[in-house]
């Protein structure tokens, strides 16, 4: 060491790599650092040195400036020894706990001809596998992580399942219903994805509206603690939504949240996916957190679950909760890209006038038969791509039928809302109610025009659209529509809604109800101020 320093003071600073080493292998890992940056200073696309600054680093536990050291050899190298940067990045990953990354990175190694990436993979499954059983949802009697589905069981054949867009050999299911609790009624949206085998990686439950007595989302979560034998870990400590709405996420495993780049924000506000993954939020709605510059984050690393609310001072708010294992859906999609897909029960999709509505339709659209049930747009987003193709077959093989063409303009505003926007304006010039409202909302997405938004939202609600209806009394509360009779207006929107069969009116007008005066009570007894508003007779 005296030599190395020696000539290094004689102005040979080679041997500030060749000092490290010998710190390096004392276990000085601080003196290796400095001296191996002096040495990047001068020389700074040297590999090795790189490298093995990323490994003193590792053993001091700083994870994230190894991967950075690791990635840009990575960057550098692309020759022969590539497998061993994308090793060594894969036992940083490993250690910091995002072992999705860790399991690509060892794949990638594999792929590039490494002899012992295959036990850093086995290694790695084993754990993940163990870790999995751990994680249950309540709702999904008897699934787990990890378990496999029944494709013919009578619990299976009620949810509505499509080939994942995001996720490569994935399968995407999801049922909704309305159920009930002493507080009273909500929605409930049950998903499952899965291998194609049936194998389960993320199950999530979303409740909205979500009911909360004074201490009750403290006391869910020390719950969780409890049955999972670990502390929870939140986001943020403490995030404010709203004037009175407050919003809490907690995990627990291996589960990390990633804070979603500039890039995917801007497509969710837009309301179309970033297809980045599982996301999440506080509010419980990702397009409007995007759009209101609240924190959105993606679900990374391993096994673990995922509980986030947002509740006002009322105690209503939302509710989702989710087992998930990101390490198998994201690898996967380079893992499984070139192997065939083993055989299934599943059936394929033979009618495309069927598929259209199992895939697009709009749950409240009252042009859709009343055995079809629909899909919420947050489903929707998911398999956008192929609801486009099927319902562009449904609407090209049943040109009279519009609700086919609606069906796949509907989809396509996650995909190309302009080209969405030329489909609702020509399906509205053709007097189809459900259009009005997709139409009004893209005019706000798009280009900010509130004031033809709400124009198309009045025609809609002319037409008996629900949706059109609901969205006026959203115009109401933003400030809008002037009027000098809000409460009134909103809970005749409301009840209209939900005589016809909107279910998010019919949660709605029990809220809206409790908000009014005597007098208002008696007052909207008379439709006139609905019909003044629309320009009825």
């Amino acid at each position: 060491m005296n030599a190395c320093t020696r000539l290094i003071d004689a102005g040979r600073p080679g041997f500030y790599s060749s000092r490290a080493q010998i710190y390096f292998r004392n276990g000085d890992y601080d003196r290796a650092i400095a001296d191996l940056s002096a040495f990047i200073r001068l020389y700074p696309n040297n590999v090795r040195e790189l490298n093995d600054r990323g490994l003193s680093y590792e053993r001091k536990g700083e994870y994230d400036r190894a991967i950075a050291d690791y990635s840009e050899v990575i960057r550098l190298d692309k020759g022969s020894s590539s497998s061993l940067w994308y090793s060594n990045r894969g036992s940083a990953y490993e250690k910091k706990g995002e072992l999705d990354k860790a399991l690509a990175d060892f794949r990638e190694a594999q792929n590039k001809g490494s002899t012992t990436a295959s036990e850093d993979i086995n290694r790695l499954e084993r754990a993940i596998e163990s870790l999995r059983k751990k994680y249950v949802v309540d709702g999904f009697s008897g699934l787990s992580l990890g378990a496999r589905v029944s494709f013919q069981s009578a619990a299976y054949q009620k949810y509505q399942c499509t080939p994942s867009e995001q996720f490569e050999g994935v399968t995407w299911c999801n049922k909704q219903g309305f159920e009930k609790e002493a507080r009273g009624l909500y929605r409930s949206s049950y998903t499952i994805a899965h291998s194609r085998e049936g194998t389960i990686y993320y199950l999530n439950r979303a409740l909205e509206p979500a009911f909360f007595n004074a201490g009750e989302v403290d006391a869910d979560i020390e719950r969780l603690s409890r049955k999972f034998d670990e502390e929870a870990r939140r986001a943020r400590p403490h995030v404010r939504l709203g004037p009175n709405t407050d919003g809490i996420i907690a995990i627990w495993g291996k589960v990390a949240l990633e804070p979603l780049d500039a890039t995917g924000t801007s497509e969710l506000s837009a309301g179309r996916s970033p297809r980045k993954g599982i996301l999440v939020d506080f509010l419980g709605n990702l397009s409007e957190s995007a759009r209101r510059g609240l924190d959105v984050y993606r679900v990374t690393g391993g096994p673990g679950f995922v509980w986030a609310g947002s509740f006002n001072s009322n105690g209503q708010g939302t509710l989702r909760f989710f087992a998930i294992d990101p390490s198998a859906l994201l690898p996967m999609v380079s893992k499984e890209r070139t192997e065939a897909a083993p055989p299934t029960d599943q059936p394929p999709l033979t009618n495309p006038q069927n598929d259209c509505d199992r895939l697009a339709a709009n749950p409240s659209d009252r042009g859709k038969p009343p055995s079809v049930p629909g899909v919420p747009y947050d489903s929707l987003m998911n398999q956008a791509k192929q609801a486009i193709e099927t319902c562009a077959l449904a609407a090209q093989q049943n040109p009279a039928e519009l609700r086919y063409e609606y069906q796949m303009a509907r989809a396509m505003e996650a995909e190309v809302p302009e080209k969405a926007v030329e489909i609702h304006k020509k399906l509205t010039g053709q007097g189809y109610p459900a259009a009005y409202d997709n139409l009004g909302w893209l005019m706000v997405k798009l280009y900010k025009n509130y004031g033809e938004a709400v124009t198309y939202f009045k025609t809609g609600s002319r037409l008996q659209d629900p949706d059109s209806m609901v969205s006026l009394v959203e115009m109401i509360d933003k400030g809008y529509i002037p009027t000098d009779r809000p409460h009134e207006l909103k809970y005749q929107l409301l009840k209209t809604a939900a005589d016809l069969g909107h279910q998010g009116a019919q949660l709605q007008i029990r809220e809206e109800e409790k908000n009014l005066t005597p007098a208002q009570r008696q007052a909207v007894q008379d439709m006139r101020i609905i019909k003044e508003f629309l320009g009825l007779r």
